[in-house]
């Protein structure tokens, strides 16, 4: 099991049992898994609690409903503490949710504890539980940050030179610390009336040449040609192909 499921998991035992410290007469009434994550943030929980954290934690950490009893009513799962329930089986989600059965009509009902509540009740699970809460929000975005870079690189491994200078208006990375080469000559235009493979534009084709080696420093591979541009003159003629 890695550093990450470790954490979640002890996160996921401590929830349901930091639920269980809030004021007993907000646990006798039964309330749904969204309800039951809201008013733990409500009690002072950090606001990255899931809703899958709580369904994971009734899902896998409740057996033989050792925290939480849980009871269907118009195709909706309640839940409450399994002592609280013990002292009044009878005592049902219809009965205090509902005004009539039949109908179905709610009673409103507050379910809300009072703010930060847990700090007082159990400020040691709850230090636990925010601890590792922050710690997996932390994960989860230098994760997407990670994967963000990884899909830019990725475009811009695939752009031809010619739309890497199109989508780029202007460059953003330094490229070592060495100047800038400077030309040995001032190149000169090769006639447009030649009829034959050609570089049409030297000076252009030196601007070409620099742009694909910075291209290739950054991205670390190679890039690879797939369209020719013969309107700005860096290109290969080749007769047919122009």
């Amino acid at each position: 099991m890695g550093r990450r499921q470790k954490a979640e998991s002890r996160l996921k035992k401590n929830l349901l049992a930091l639920h269980n410290s809030l004021p007993e007469s907000l646990l006798r009434i039964w309330v749904t898994a969204e309800e039951l994550r809201l008013r733990l943030i409500v009690g002072g929980v950090d606001e990255s609690l899931k809703i899958e954290h709580i369904r994971d934690a009734l899902r896998r950490h409740n057996t033989d409903f050792i925290f939480l009893t849980s009871r269907v009513y118009a195709d909706v799962i309640y839940y409450r503490p399994t002592l609280i329930h013990e002292k009044d089986p009878k005592d049902l989600p219809n009965g205090q949710r509902f005004k009539n059965k039949a109908t179905g009509v709610q009673n409103r009902v507050n379910v809300s504890p009072d703010r930060d509540c847990l700090r007082i009740s159990d400020a040691v699970k709850l230090q636990q539980v925010n601890e590792i809460l922050v710690d997996l929000a932390a994960d989860d975005l230098a994760r997407r940050q990670g994967m963000f870079r990884a899909r830019v690189l990725s475009i811009l491994c695939h752009l031809t030179p010619f739309q890497a200078e199109e989508k780029t208006p202007a460059e953003t990375h330094e490229i070592g610390v060495q100047a800038e080469p400077q030309p040995a000559c001032e190149p000169t235009r090769v006639g447009e009336s030649y009829d034959g493979n050609c570089i049409m534009s030297v000076s252009m084709m030196e601007e070409f040449i620099e742009m694909s080696n910075k291209h290739s420093v950054l991205c670390g591979a190679a890039p690879t040609l797939v369209k020719r541009c013969n309107k700005q003159g860096a290109a290969m003629n080749t007769g047919d192909d122009a």
